[in-house]
């Protein structure tokens, strides 16, 4: 980085081509391989989260979706957006101007009411904004290379995984030894790299793996480097005034580094014991071109912005996996102890012109979670009542420390200092420090009878605990508003699902679940001043838990030639937790509107997805899905912002063992039901309703031979200008910068696998 640019090479298909011909010799080319893919092998279509123990993912809801490794890899799937491109009822949103991905959103749906997990240990918090829809701390922690599964339930989750999971869950399994090595071939050790011409990304991936009849190991080391990702935007303005509405994307500059170390002791058939390290680090540097402004002589300008986000989050965890079909009361067991930490910085410098002297401003802020906890899981499958019985029991417990330090200097060209910087006293803290202590007892039970009938009822038991440590820093700001205090609550959150199969091929579903979502650390009691932009943000001690209740009817049909899913759904959530405007003051002369967080009351989605595929001759299938959901916040008689227009895809693909590829066509209708745009002040106006769209995509794989495989893609080829809603959701009709939010335009993308043994 130079004088706050970065500079950036533009690649050509052609490029990307040649690089990916030429990364390794291909003199064994004329070898075409038509045994099976030796990097990773085939993974059967199996779901854990749905029922915390495997199963055929034909005999789950249709709101359950699995995608394996094999998926990932022909989407070539580098992030978070990546992975759940082409899942139905699923999208991410994403800052552009500095921040990048924040959060999932399932049928509507998003942020902290999703719950993820990663091996079955809960990830970092989503926190705070970015600007736009972006997040200080989102849920792209994870690196697509170490997934063995990805798998989503959608609508409420809260019977087998407690609070957070009220609209979802997203569950990643990470790989292990056994996914690379066999009894033929006990060792592995192999090379991924790839390119995206979106972000002008490359990355690289070594992969060591082996295994005897005692012990196993796993190391995958994957690193990342990239650029700003391209739109369709063409304002480069970057002095003043003019900045605010430069539409093409800030320079940035970015690196992550994922290890994933895995090693197994196997004693013997019954026993598993599991050690696993996780790390995951991005660092990414940021020339904020967008936030330049010329002020008035009151608030003077911001001639540049300079920001340094570092994100770490580090994982342990010791497992033990037991299975002994003969044994006569318990069946399988299964236990973890697991430590997490998140320490994200933030580090900003802002040159500026203030009415009378130069001023130099840095920012030094601190987003830090640490998470310890155990669960245990046990399995009896019996006969009883004529049904064959599958149990699944156990309990979760888990504590979560939460801090947030921001601190802020300001340096006058007189040489003199401040730590009062924009109305506000620093260095200070937006909540105070906390402790979330949370203990869940579950049961669920499978009770299958040969007539086709299949009920599963299931219930949870879940107690939570908000405890503060509040000190000098936690108070600077909310000095005579309401205070925040502890908080602690408890819910029941039960399930009942049916099942029946009318013959072979076609599978009825119905389901009842519940959820739930305890008010968590921020909305609750967050103390939050910005006074140059005219708001605050005042804790509220009198939240109470949401709560879910949501109803499913869905089909499967497996026929030899023809798959279709079909599921209609309703859920409906109380005591929603919403940002409201409940007053405005005057600080400084100035107008101050006062936020805080409330029950808002009822709040509607209902809905309904379709998946089909149709394998029309051999090596040939035509696929698809479709997603339609409207929400309404019922309490004020508004659209929810948060549902998605309707969208879908249609793919023809063609695929053999060495060779396959696949021409997709994505698609959203316009979106209507807009409400309108509020500013921070509360003025509102005519919100942006994205136009439909249609974009096509082509990607690639050619096994060259056992140890070479390439995929390749070419994305939005004809190069489409489109804006995804959870993008663009609150923004105005009349806003200036709608093209920075739009979508990259026609990219390449790549990897190729190398194994040498």
């Amino acid at each position: 980085m130079t004088g706050g640019h970065f500079s950036r090479s533009h690649w050509t298909l052609s490029q990307i081509a040649l690089c990916l011909v030429a990364a390794f010799p291909l003199s064994a080319a004329a070898d075409n391989a038509t045994t099976e893919p030796q990097q990773v092998k085939r993974l059967q279509a199996v779901s854990v989260a749905a029922s915390r123990t495997e199963q055929a993912l034909d005999e789950t809801a249709p709101s359950v979706d699995v995608i394996d490794r094999q998926q990932l890899d022909r989407r070539i799937a580098a992030d978070l957006r990546d992975l759940v491109s082409d899942e139905a009822g699923v999208s991410v949103s994403r800052e552009p101007g500095r921040r990048g991905n924040a959060g999932v959103t399932i049928r509507g749906i998003s942020g902290n009411r999703i719950l993820t997990l990663i091996d079955g240990v809960r990830q970092p918090d989503q926190y705070g904004g970015g600007g736009g829809n972006g997040a200080i701390s989102g849920a792209d922690y994870t690196e697509p290379e170490s997934l063995k599964a990805v798998e989503i339930i959608k609508g409420p989750a809260s019977s087998l995984y407690g609070s957070d999971a009220i609209g979802g869950v997203m569950a990643y399994r990470t790989l292990s030894a056994a996914d690379f090595v066999s009894a033929d071939n006990p060792l592995y050790f192999g090379v991924k790299l790839g390119g995206d011409s979106a972000d002008q990304s490359t990355a690289a991936t070594l992969t060591l793996a082996g295994r005897n009849d005692l012990a196993s190991a796993l190391l995958m080391y994957t690193r990342r480097h990239g650029h700003e990702t391209d739109n369709q935007g063409r304002d480069d303005s970057s002095d003043g005034t003019a900045a605010s509405r430069r539409t093409m994307p800030n320079p940035q500059a970015w690196d992550s580094d994922n290890v994933l170390l895995k090693l197994g002791l196997h004693p013997n058939p019954q026993h598993d014991l599991f050690f696993t390290y996780e790390r995951f680090q991005r660092q990414q540097d940021s020339n904020v071109i967008s936030a330049r402004s010329s002020g008035s002589p009151t608030t003077g300008s911001l001639l540049s912005q300079m920001a340094d986000d570092d994100q770490t989050r580090e994982r342990f965890t010791l497992a033990h996996q037991w299975q002994d079909k003969d044994h006569p009361w318990v069946q399988a067991a299964k236990w973890q102890i697991y430590h997490q930490t998140l320490d994200q910085t933030e580090d900003v410098r802002e040159h500026r012109l203030g009415p009378s002297n130069a001023r130099l401003r840095t920012s030094d802020y601190r987003f830090a979670q640490t998470l310890t906890g155990l669960d245990a899981q046990l399995e009896s499958r019996f006969f009883a009542l004529g049904a064959a019985h599958r149990l699944i029991y156990g309990f979760d417990a888990s504590r979560t420390e939460t801090e947030r330090l921001r601190d802020r200097t300001q340096w006058n060209a007189d040489g003199s200092t401040t730590k009062t910087v924009g109305g506000e006293p620093f260095p200070q803290k937006a909540f105070p420090d906390n402790r979330t202590d949370r203990f869940g007892l579950f049961v669920e039970n499978q009770m299958r009878w040969d007539n086709g009938w299949t009920v599963t009822p299931g219930l949870r038991y879940d107690y939570y605990r908000l405890s503060l440590q509040q000190d000098a820093l936690s108070q600077k700001i909310n000095q005579n508003g309401p205070q925040a205090s502890d908080l602690s609550d408890s819910a029941l959150s039960p399930k009942l699902a049916l099942a029946y199969a009318f013959n072979d091929q076609i599978t009825g579903f119905a389901q009842f679940s519940t959820g739930f979502r305890a008010p968590p650390f921020d909305d609750a009691t967050m103390a939050f001043m910005n006074a140059a932009h005219g708001y605050e943000v005042l804790p509220n001690p009198n939240l109470k838990a949401e709560t879910s209740r949501g109803i499913e009817l869905g089909v499967k049909g497996r026929w030899q030639e023809v798959e279709l899913d079909v599921s209609v759904f309703a859920n409906r959530y109380r005591d929603f937790l919403e940002r409201q405007l409940v007053g405005q003051r005057s600080v400084q002369g100035r107008p101050l509107a006062t936020y805080q967080y409330g029950n808002v009351g009822k709040v509607s989605i209902h809905g309904a997805e379709v998946k089909a595929g149709w394998r029309f001759a051999p090596h040939w299938q035509i696929s698809g899905a479709l997603a339609w959901a409207e929400g309404d916040n019922d309490s004020e008689g508004t659209p929810l912002t948060s549902v998605e227009p309707l969208k879908g895809h249609l793919k023809l693909a063609y695929s053999t063992e060495p060779f396959g590829a696949d021409a997709k066509l994505r698609f959203a209708a316009a979106k209507s039901r807009v409400p309108q745009s509020t500013d921070s002040r509360g003025q509102a106006t005519a919100g942006f309703a994205p136009a439909g769209y249609g974009v096509v995509d082509l990607t690639a794989y050619w096994q060259v031979n056992k140890q070479l495989r390439i995929n390749a893609g070419v994305f939005n080829v004809f190069d489409k200008t489109y804006w995804n809603w959870s993008d663009v959701k609150g923004f105005a009709a009349n806003s200036a910068v709608l093209d920075f939010y739009s979508q990259p335009g026609r990219s390449v993308a790549g990897t190729v696998e190398y194994r040498f043994f």
